[in-house]
């Protein structure tokens, strides 16, 4: 007798049928295949920043004394300050560098100035190498003539200079014309000079009252703001494509540019803009009957910033027209009606503006978005927003601290208003 498994047919068959079940069943389901995963996250790109500090040396030195105000003297690490080297923060300040009285032939007057890359509230892995100009700008020079001048530049360092003696010197009429011509209102003292963070220019000036006078200056003024502008230290940047002496320097103005106001300008008629552009008023005033900067979409992805922090716009109506990028509002001196039409992808407001309209319609899918920022201060607001594409939604978000009017519910909008809800 045969030892061993006997297999039927019929058990055959069954395991036939077995088999095709299990695989009708598989073709319902996926296989598993080996994988393997590599990420990488925590991607930053950080924009640096500029942080360029004037101070001013309060100390005797060849008989001129120059008053000290120890509530300003300035400390800190770059430019020091010692018994004999006293150094206070005149940035942004309302205090005259040259303010003389009395002045009579003969007379001199020695100030000494250090241009610094750098503050004490940045590390300096956040800042940037920069290049700056330094330009008296004259508000009344009909004692130029008869002004001299001789300086020292002592650069750029990281410690205290020793002073050398004055290497350059000039009259004071002769230098505006060469910095502008007949007219000029300006002089460019100091031009592209480059600073790495950290690093400090010194700058001594004396000023001295030709011997030679005649009566005809009797009670006559020379008045001057210092102004220091700064740019990142790049071959493109060009600080003259930037400074507004006059009126006529708006001509000069092209896309990209940041319009830095060097004096109170007042522009005869509508200031208009073909593209975009951004606006610092710099302590200054910008007067035109409205003003206008329309940026057209061939241009791409642009920004507009226009800042009154230090300075006013006045004008009838200022509109921004940036349909393809984002608009910056910011400032406490905007005295004119802003509307900004065809609403940009993003509109960042942080300034205090009395009647602001914000109209038009995106062309991107999600329709855009409005920022009030909690410095925002708006007295009368109108908002007719109308997204290119069905469905899309504005996003309008009201930070805490905001005083903006309140919007009506609109199928066009998304209101987050985090003042009510925390």
């Amino acid at each position: 007798m045969k030892v061993g498994r006997s297999i039927s047919k019929r058990a055959i068959w069954a395991s036939g049928i077995t088999i095709l079940l299990c695989l009708a069943m598989l073709g319902a389901t996926t296989f598993a295949w080996f994988t393997d995963v590599a990420s990488n996250t925590g991607n930053k790109i950080e924009a640096g920043n500029l942080r360029i500090k004037l101070y001013r040396n309060i100390e005797t030195r060849e008989g001129v004394t120059q008053v000290y105000d120890p509530a300003n003297e300035y400390v800190g690490p770059a430019v020091r300050a010692t018994n004999t080297n006293r150094w206070v923060d005149i940035s942004n300040s309302e205090k005259a560098v040259f303010n003389l009285t009395n002045w009579e032939p003969g007379d001199e007057y020695i100030v000494w100035l250090a241009v610094r890359n750098g503050n004490d509230e940045l590390p300096n892995d956040e800042l940037l190498n920069l290049k700056y100009d330094l330009d008296l700008v004259l508000e009344d020079a009909t004692l130029a003539s008869v002004v001299n001048y001789e300086y020292y530049i002592h650069g750029p360092t990281t410690g205290l200079p020793n002073w050398a003696p004055f290497t350059q010197s000039g009259n004071i009429a002769q230098e505006i014309y060469a910095s502008g011509g007949l007219g000029s209102n300006h002089i460019t003292a100091v031009q592209n000079s480059q600073l790495d963070v950290g690093e400090v220019d010194y700058i001594a000036v004396k000023l001295s009252f030709d011997t030679g006078a005649g009566n005809q200056y009797q009670g006559k003024e020379f008045v001057a703001d210092v102004q220091i502008t700064a740019t990142q230290n790049k071959a493109g940047a060009v600080l003259e494509d930037f400074k507004v002496y006059t009126a006529a320097d708006f001509a000069n103005v092209g896309p990209d540019d940041t319009i830095i106001l060097m004096n109170n300008i007042t522009f005869t008629g509508d200031l208009e803009f073909d593209h975009n552009v951004n606006i610092d008023t710099n302590g200054y005033t910008l007067t035109a009957d409205n003003i206008t900067i329309d940026v057209p979409t061939t241009l791409g992805v642009k920004t507009v910033d226009v800042d009154t922090t230090s300075g006013s716009i006045v004008c009838g109506t200022l509109t921004i027209n940036n349909p393809n990028g984002t608009v910056n509002l910011v400032g406490t001196e905007f005295n004119c009606a802003v509307e900004v039409t065809s609403a940009p992808y993003t509109l960042n407001v942080r300034a205090e503006i009395d009647d602001l309209t914000i109209k038009g319609g995106s062309i991107h899918p999600d329709g855009g978005s409005v920022v009030f920022y909690e410095d925002a201060d708006i007295g009368t607001l109108a908002i007719d927003l109308t997204p290119s594409q069905a469905g899309a939604k504005f996003a309008i978000n009201i930070k805490n601290g905001a005083v903006v009017p309140a919007i009506a519910a609109n199928p066009n909008y998304t209101i987050i208003d985090e003042r009510t809800t925390g």
